[in-house]
C-alpha cells in the first residue's frame, strides 16, 4: 500500500501509481521565473520515489533470488533487499529505545576500500544503522568492505539505487 494507500497485488494494479507519479511531476521551470516554494520539487520526489517502488517490485518478480531472504547478509549473497514485517518491527524498536540513534545512507563507493572500512568503523561506533546501495565508477561501497576483509557488511541494499526507496521510507515510517 506504501505512502498512497492503494493496493498493489498485480502489475496491473500498478497503473494508477504511475498515473499519480505523472500527475505529481511539474511543469519545466522557466528560466525567467523563480519558484517562490519548493512544493513542485518534492511532488517530483515523491513521483520517483513511487516509481522506484514500482523498479522494485517487478525485480522480485523477475529475479526472485537477486536478494536474500535472511536478515542479515549471506557469503552467497551481500544484497538484502526490502525488509519485511518482522524486521521492521525489531528496527523500530531499536529506533524508539535508543539503542540505534538513527540511520546513515552511503550511495556509491569511497575512493578506496580502506577509506570505506574507515568510513564503516566510524558509523559502527555511533551505532547508527548504515543503508549501502549504488555504485560510482563500477565500485560499491558494500563491496568495498568484503574486499577490506571488514567482515559481512550490514545494509548492503543493491548495487542499484532503487532499493533505497524501500528502506528509507521503512526507516523514516519507523521513527515516526
Amino acid at each position: 500500500y506504501g505512502i498512497l494507500g492503494i493496493k498493489v497485488e498485480k502489475l496491473g494494479d500498478m497503473e494508477p501509481v504511475l498515473k499519480r507519479c505523472k500527475s505529481l511531476l511539474p511543469p519545466p521551470v522557466r528560466e525567467n521565473h523563480p519558484l517562490p516554494y519548493l512544493a513542485p520539487a518534492l511532488d517530483a520526489g515523491m513521483a520517483t520515489f513511487f516509481a522506484e517502488e514500482i523498479i522494485e517490485a517487478i525485480r522480485y518478480l523477475e529475479q526472485p533470488d537477486f536478494y536474500t531472504k535472511q536478515e542479515d547478509p549471506t557469503d552467497d549473497n551481500i544484497w538484502l533487499g526490502a525488509a519485511d514485517d518482522v524486521i521492521l518491527r525489531k528496527r523500530g524498536i531499536e529506533f524508539v529505545d535508543g539503542t540505534a540513534p538513527g540511520f546513515a545512507a552511503i550511495l556509491g563507493a569511497a575512493p578506496t576500500s580502506e577509506i570505506a572500512a574507515k568510513i564503516a568503523h566510524d558509523v559502527q561506533r555511533s551505532n547508527l544503522y548504515t543503508f549501502m546501495c549504488a555504485e560510482h565508477n563500477g565500485k560499491r561501497f558494500s563491496e568495498q568492505l568484503v574486499e577490506a576483509v571488514l567482515g559481512k557488511p550490514t545494509g548492503s541494499l543493491a548495487p542499484h539505487l532503487s532499493i533505497a526507496s524501500f528502506h528509507f521510507f521503512s526507516a523514516w515510517s519507523t521513527i515516526l
